[in-house]
């Protein structure tokens, strides 16, 4: 009778540790499935994202169409015409009058907000880039996950950002940004 106690205990135990097993296995697999799921969402977010900025600067207020010509004409008088301290700005009122100021500021608030969407969308990549590595590196959950390939996600910037992060060190003036 004890025989047949200690076979049935050893019997649970087995099927409880297999069941916990089984239970990390789907729980960790799941979780490294809906990481990949959120890679790719947050990707495809940022994408469409500067898509959607471009397209409001392209598109917004139909400036391409109506505008090319003046565009193209402020463009061969003046070509370095942010580095004139506001004469370009005055020859613009002065020469293109039929230029709406209005369209500027509700385009440039309109590619502020999905700027800042935009940076919003790369943190929550980033984050689950950081959530998914460590599932994958860390003891318990990287027994049970067969691909152990870390997600990477390049931050989208600028020249002059990269240039800083290299050197650490952040050079820029008002004035060296007024020029650009």
């Amino acid at each position: 009778m004890k025989k047949y106690r200690v076979i049935l205990a050893v019997a649970a135990l087995i099927i409880v540790t297999l069941l916990v097993v089984f239970t990390l296995d789907v729980h960790y697999n799941n979780l490294h499935v809906d990481y990949h799921n959120r890679y790719a969402a947050d990707s495809a977010k940022i994408e469409n994202r500067i898509h959607t900025m471009w397209g409001i600067i392209r598109d917004k207020y139909s400036i391409k169409e109506d505008y090319f010509e003046e565009f193209r004409e402020i463009a061969k008088i003046h070509k370095d015409a942010f580095k004139q301290d506001g004469a370009v700005a005055r020859w613009i009122h002065t020469n293109f009058q039929q230029l709406d100021a209005s369209v500027y500021r509700e385009v440039m608030a309109s590619v502020e907000s999905e700027r800042l969407a935009m940076e919003n969308s790369q943190n929550n990549i980033l984050n689950v880039c950081k959530f998914h590595n460590d599932l994958v590196t860390k003891r318990i959950s990287c027994w049970f996950i067969a691909d152990r390939t870390p997600l990477v996600w390049d931050v989208i910037s600028s020249p002059e950002t990269e240039e800083i992060m290299k050197t650490r060190r952040d050079e820029r003036t008002i004035e060296s940004l007024r020029n650009k």
